[in-house]
């Protein structure tokens, strides 16, 4: 793992000390924008990185984990996940049995995808980023969302996934994560987000939370927007950083939230998922965990336990 994390990721140091039950393993696939790894240490270790030109996301899926850049240090865990801005030293320090999914994006195509959503570049300092990300913010939930289905493609299909597809999905993640982070263009670009959106995208984001408990497909979308579905999915992208299905999908999982802590008599997981049109439960309780931090169970226990 210590010559890994030199050799293959470019690390300045690496200490790992002497624990015969130690382990570590490490994926990593890195595109022309977007690259994706998953760690787990089965020890405590501490790395650091020199300065690079890209942005480093550190999300938190199981123990503990801090980051010391720019003069701050953040706790990570699955609630908080980690920034390191482009062209600061970061030192990583990973407690036993951590795992987390790492993201870096390059910095000049977070800048490419700012010029193309507000129409300019701004001028006036670097692109710095504030280190905390709270997991229980919306565009969050959806950032964590896009990189674990990513990931998961490409375990699955990796040698086969068309070139077209790998890059909308890596233009899909960086607008997810503009969105979700704090930086120094938050501010206009979430004056362009919600208010500028166009008639299309919000008539379409009405007609899903108005029949969201019906079957809804991208046929009756256009429809009732009136434009092709290309058109509204490159809006969606643009203006809210995610496809009109994953708002279909949390609309629902908010749905099936509130249907479970109602914890009305006779109400299962099972039909709680087919009313809200998950159609196979272990996915539903996958998506559900996911968006939440706990299964739709765990949910529906407390609700009756409160009764």
């Amino acid at each position: 793992m210590r010559d890994a994390m030199l050799m293959r990721f470019g690390a300045s140091s690496c200490h790992i000390p002497e624990d015969p039950d130690f382990y570590g393993r490490i994926n990593f696939v890195a595109y022309s924008a977007v690259s994706i790894g998953f760690c787990s240490c089965g020890s405590e270790a501490t790395v650091q990185f020199p300065e690079t030109d890209f942005v480093r996301l550190q999300i938190g899926l199981r123990g503990f984990a801090s980051t010391y850049s720019g003069g701050i240090t953040t706790q990570i865990h699955p609630d908080c996940s980690c920034i390191s801005s482009p062209n600061q030293i970061a030192t990583l320090r990973f407690g036993r049995g951590y795992e987390q999914f790492l993201l870096r994006i390059e910095r000049p195509a977070l800048e490419q995808q700012i010029s193309r959503i507000l129409g300019f570049l701004p001028k006036g300092g670097s692109l710095q980023f504030e280190p905390a990300m709270r997991g229980d913010q919306p565009h969050a939930r959806t950032l964590r969302q896009l990189v674990m289905f990513f990931a998961a493609q490409l375990q699955e299909h990796a040698t086969t996934l068309p070139p077209l597809l790998i890059a909308e999905l890596e233009q899909a993640i960086i607008i997810a994560f503009l969105y979700a982070s704090r930086h120094s263009y938050s501010d206009l670009l979430r004056a362009d987000s919600r208010d500028g959106a166009p008639a299309h995208v919000r008539r379409a984001e009405a007609f899903i939370e108005a029949n969201w408990q019906q079957p809804i497909t991208i046929e009756k979308l256009t429809t009732e927007t009136g434009v092709s579905s290309r058109t509204l999915l490159r809006a969606f992208l643009r203006h809210r950083g995610y496809t009109p299905h994953t708002f279909l999908k949390r609309t629902r999982l908010n749905g099936a939230r509130k249907m479970l802590e109602s914890g009305v008599p006779g109400t299962s997981v099972t039909s709680v998922a087919f009313i809200c049109g998950f159609g196979n439960p272990g996915h539903f309780a996958k998506d559900y965990r996911l968006a939440f931090g706990e299964l739709p169970s765990d949910t529906l226990s407390r609700a009756k336990q409160r009764q």
